[in-house]
């Protein structure tokens, strides 16, 4: 970057200074979750992902969590004009499920920010029913999407409908 002042008729240029960004990757919008209790994504199986463990369903000690950060898993690779299947398993603390509606961002221009008409990939409502609490899908990667490196976000909120991450 440079500065040029100007003041009347004359101005003057400084030196550039450089100035270092994080990666995409290291951006993200904050979690918006106020309680530990009760819904909690147990598995995310996408691709060649399979993270987590979605069993017990119920009474499950590890359903206590705002958020997840899983950003420290090796990548996966997908390419682009290819479909892969997308399963998501909800985890309850308590002996009941209550329904849950699930949104599945990818940020495919990589700019840190999940839009909702172009990087939403997977929604859908869980339910009480014998495996109601799994969700599955295909996800196509568009042919337009940047290579690289690139975010996924989960968002499942409890009675809720499709989430606008950032």
């Amino acid at each position: 970057y440079r500065c040029i002042v100007t003041c009347a008729a004359s101005s003057d240029t400084s030196t550039s200074v450089l100035v270092g960004m994080n990666s995409f990757t290291n951006c993200g919008c904050t979690s918006s979750a106020t309680n530990t209790a009760d819904d909690d994504i147990g598995n995310v199986t996408f691709g060649s992902l399979n993270n987590g463990v979605g069993t017990p369903a119920l009474g499950n000690s590890t359903s206590v969590n705002l958020f997840t950060d899983f950003t420290n898993l090796p990548p996966q690779t997908f390419m682009q004009g290819i479909n892969y299947p997308i399963s998501v398993t909800q985890i309850n603390s308590s002996q009941f499920f209550y329904s849950c509606f699930l949104t599945a961002y990818i940020d495919y221009n990589h700019d840190g920010l999940y839009d909702i008409n172009t990087e939403l990939i997977f929604s859908g409502q869980t339910d009480a029913s014998l495996g109601g609490n799994t969700l599955t899908g295909t996800v196509t990667i568009p042919l337009t999407s940047l290579p690289g490196l690139t975010g996924l976000r989960l968002i499942l909120q409890e009675n809720g409908s499709i989430t606008q991450p950032s």
